[in-house]
């Protein structure tokens, strides 16, 4: 396992913005679990809200999340994304349930390239159509947070497999991209160290990851810029775009659209407010969401 890579714990949706609006549970995974599995979450929503929206940001990671119901249970893949436009709605009364891969394990846990998957939502039936109905029972059943852990612990002990490990080569240079310094080395020069050509390195990183070694670069360096905005709404663009890895703040504030949808002072600002005002954050800050029941609840890519 490399520690170095597993570090890397991006902001996944808007739903982390969002005050008192939704109760957020997080665990860690059983010590078995924890090169695979970053954390187990649970979101409630306020039950004085009907619903709200969420916006799924690009991450390099991949989710599996569970929507209970008293009756039902719909089970999603979110597959990594570089697309900004992915966006659900989190009703009241739903349990959103799920966990979270890191980026440099999926491989091991689906058995597919991950370039397969990109930028779409799937089913998980798709991927175990007799296991995940018996799950969902199962997670039906389950009265606390706690139980439902243990019931996904126990079904990715049987579906992880162990015929799968991405190379070393590769968990290498993903490790270097995730840690190294801004302005370091070139991308190819990180794939000669660890003794790949760079065609091998995409090759990988395609298969593993679904992204290619500059695009999860890209990508790294934009999520630690919305981390650092997160926790500290008034951070100087000009000085986080160099902190980052950028070359100038035009260049950052293009990066950053790209991958979110907003510009760094669009995002601060919605940051700011929703610390201030201790509500949900998402696209347009709309309220006309509240009390109201949308008949669209997620459409699959």
């Amino acid at each position: 396992m490399n520690k170095t890579a597993n570090s890397y714990r991006p902001l996944r949706t808007s739903v982390d913005l969002s005050g008192n609006a939704v109760k957020i549970t997080r665990v860690p995974p059983p010590p078995d679990l924890a090169g695979v599995v970053m954390d187990f979450w649970q979101y409630e929503v306020d039950p004085s809200l009907d619903y709200i929206p969420i916006q799924v940001f690009p991450s390099g990671c991949v989710a599996l999340r569970f929507n209970i119901r008293p009756d039902h249970v719909e089970s999603v893949l979110y597959g990594p994304s570089l697309r900004n436009n992915m966006k659900g709605l989190f009703y009241h009364d739903w349990s959103i349930f799920g966990l979270s891969i890191y980026p440099d394990r999926a491989y091991s846990l689906l058995g597919l390239a991950l370039h397969e998957l990109r930028d779409v939502r799937i089913l998980l039936e798709c991927f175990w159509p007799q296991r995940i109905r018996f799950l969902g029972e199962r997670l039906v059943e389950c009265c606390s947070f706690d139980e439902r852990v243990v019931a996904m612990a126990e079904f990715l002990r049987q579906v992880l497999r162990t015929d799968v490990q991405p190379k070393a080569d590769f968990l290498n240079a993903f490790a270097d991209i995730v840690s190294r310094a801004p302005h370091a080395e070139d991308i190819g020069y990180i794939a000669k160290r660890h003794g790949a050509s760079g065609r091998t390195l995409r090759r990988q990183f395609s298969k593993y990851m679904g992204i290619g070694p500059k695009q999860i670069d890209r990508l790294v360096r934009v999520q630690k810029s919305m981390c650092a905005i997160y926790k500290s709404p008034n951070h100087g663009l000009s000085q986080l775009a160099q902190q980052t890895g950028f070359c100038d703040q035009a260049h950052f504030s293009r990066e950053f659209r790209s991958f979110t949808g907003y510009s760094p002072n669009r995002f601060a600002s919605l940051v700011g407010t929703m610390h201030h005002k201790d509500l949900p954050a998402w696209a347009d800050l709309n309220t006309s969401w509240r009390n109201k029941r949308s008949p669209k609840i997620m459409r699959f890519e």
